[in-house]
């Protein structure tokens, strides 16, 4: 887990906006359907959502690899808390290209 903080290039500082938790898994069923992965994802957001309700933050995000390797296809998790105090999920599927 990260905490991804700081100021931006032109910024004089942290703006409090993209700040947010940063946290990377390997699934426990990467063959699985994305509804399954993402359930999983949820369910691993727990360990951090306390902490980025305490900290202020309105965002996190997380990796979902298949396996320890940080190769081929893994799955992002964009999490972001709306007025209302609900979070929401958005994946994306992403690859790295790396040996």
């Amino acid at each position: 887990m990260a905490l991804v903080w700081g100021g931006r290039p032109g910024d004089d500082g942290c703006t409090m906006g993209g700040d947010c938790f940063h946290l990377e898994f390997v699934s426990n069923d990467p063959n699985a359907e994305l509804p399954k992965r993402t359930a999983e994802a949820q369910q691993v957001f727990e360990l951090i959502r306390p902490m980025s309700e305490q900290w202020g933050f309105t965002n996190a995000e997380m990796l979902g690899f298949k396996q320890i390797e940080r190769t081929g296809d893994y799955d992002l998790f964009e999490f972001n808390r709306g007025t209302n105090g609900n979070w929401s999920c958005m994946q994306k599927t992403m690859s790295v290209f790396a040996k």
